[in-house]
């Protein structure tokens, strides 16, 4: 943390964020916002954007993955579900060819 420069740092969830930021305004306001998430996540920090700094402000994740028979499975899956889990429009693709 200190290495960072950070005084202080928050984990929680996404949706938070932008509370946590309108709460700190009161009193001191957060350096920056950063994370993964849905669109939820994308538009907060669009909202924030300018009053705070962010990571970016990310559109929807699309993921395919192109595997042949060596590829581990349940690492490619998980993969996949690490990206589906952004959204319903979110698609993760692993074709199967024969």
């Amino acid at each position: 943390m200190h290495l960072g420069g950070a005084d202080e740092i928050y984990c929680m969830a996404v949706f938070r964020r932008s509370l946590l930021w309108h709460w700190h305004e009161e009193h001191h306001p957060v350096s920056m916002i950063v994370g993964p998430g849905n669109a939820f996540v994308a538009e907060a920090k669009r909202q924030l954007f300018g009053r705070v700094g962010v990571d970016l402000i990310a559109g929807p994740t699309e993921t395919l993955v192109i595997a042949d028979e060596t590829v581990d499975g349940e690492l490619c899956a998980t993969d996949l579900l690490g990206q589906a889990e952004h959204g319903y429009n979110t698609p993760a693709i692993l074709p199967h060819y024969v």
